[in-house]
């Protein structure tokens, strides 16, 4: 498989960025735990950092089949077609003005 250097970016990126974002919240928790009990801590520490190993692991594996198959749906969607009726539907006051003044343009140049 080759390399990806597509960057990620809002939503996307803070989706497969969450196992990271939930290593804070375990540290925090630990910090409580150790204020409770020495030894509940340094077992919770324990878990952490396998689960971060295990993050990370993960993470660098799967984030390029990840966003392989992301553009892959991107662009077995992105081509959909589209009906005229529908893109008129989109369609904001400025440009049907534009659209409008260009039609009329072309007729006033036929005649």
């Amino acid at each position: 498989m080759k390399k990806t250097n597509i960057k990620l970016k809002g939503k996307l990126r803070r989706y497969l960025n969450w196992p990271l974002y939930l290593t804070i919240v375990l540290i925090l928790m630990d910090v409580a735990m150790y204020a409770q009990d020495i030894q509940m801590g340094a077992e919770f520490s324990g878990f952490i950092v396998l689960y971060v190993i295990i993050v990370l692991i993960s993470n660098r594996r799967n984030r390029p089949l990840l966003i392989n198959e992301l553009v892959n749906f991107a662009t077995q969607y992105g081509t959909v077609p589209v009906s005229y009726t529908h893109l008129r539907a989109h369609e904001t006051d400025s440009y049907l003005v534009c659209r409008l003044l260009l039609e009329k343009k072309k007729k006033k140049k036929r005649t």
